[in-house]
């Protein structure tokens, strides 16, 4: 499984949307252990380093299609469900730091994280975890 983590600084986990990340640091994780890391590039950045065009969640998907786990502070409801139709599980956290974060799902401790329930259009506590 792979967890794709917005980040602009490389350690914490950015506070704005997702696909405005400067980076994304993506973990390959296989029998709850971190066997890759990898940051990344946001392409699709404007010009000034802040947000994204509009229209590029499509893009950013393409850069990120080999990651199952999209992790973040926050994201834009219109790409949520096009990440769930792609299979994709979104999640959000109030965690600020990327090893917290990571080492808690790695840990199955679930309590401060929300999945995208796709029935409900919302996010709703994370059942059974990753």
């Amino acid at each position: 499984m792979k967890i794709a983590v917005g980040t602009d600084d490389l350690s914490g986990i950015r506070s704005g949307h997702f696909g405005e990340s400067r980076f994304f640091k993506i973990f390959t994780v296989e029998n709850g252990q971190i066997m890759t890391q990898e940051i990344r590039g946001n392409p699709f950045i404007v010009s000034q380093g802040e947000g994204h065009e509009h229209g590029q969640a499509k893009n950013i998907m393409q850069l990120l299609k080999d990651c199952d786990v999209f992790l973040a502070r926050s994201m834009g409801m219109h790409s949520i469900p096009k990440l769930v139709e792609k299979g994709k599980k979104p999640m959000i956290t109030r965690i600020n730091s990327i090893d917290e974060a990571i080492g808690r799902l790695l840990s199955e401790q679930y309590g401060d994280f929300k999945c995208f329930n796709a029935q409900s259009m919302k996010f709703m506590p994370c059942a059974g975890g990753l």
